[in-house]
């Protein structure tokens, strides 16, 4: 098991909710933040390149298909502007 570390000494503080048994639940689930950490990171990659070259967000057409094991399932969305850009400057603090 991955040690995990519990901030601002809340484990003392809070001896209650944070139980050998809950240490070791976190602790457990704490090996899956790895693969987290980097689906995030290309997310975050992604999102910053398609900023940089203003291109839209793309969406999935009405006529495709999310498919998840044996189930295919139609991809139901709202209308959306097309005309949705990422610009920088939306997102400066005022």
């Amino acid at each position: 098991m991955a040690d995990i570390q519990i901030r601002d000494h809340l484990d003392r503080d809070y001896p209650d909710v944070y139980t050998p048994e809950v240490l070791t639940a976190l602790s457990s689930l704490s090996e899956l933040n790895h693969d987290r950490l980097a689906i995030m990171r290309k997310r975050m990659d992604r999102r910053t390149e398609r900023g940089e070259k203003q291109q839209p967000l793309n969406f999935l057409s009405p006529d495709d298909y999310i498919i998840k094991g044996n189930n295919k399932r139609a991809f139901v969305r709202a209308s959306v502007d097309s005309n949705i850009y990422f610009k920088e400057e939306n997102f400066q603090a005022s």
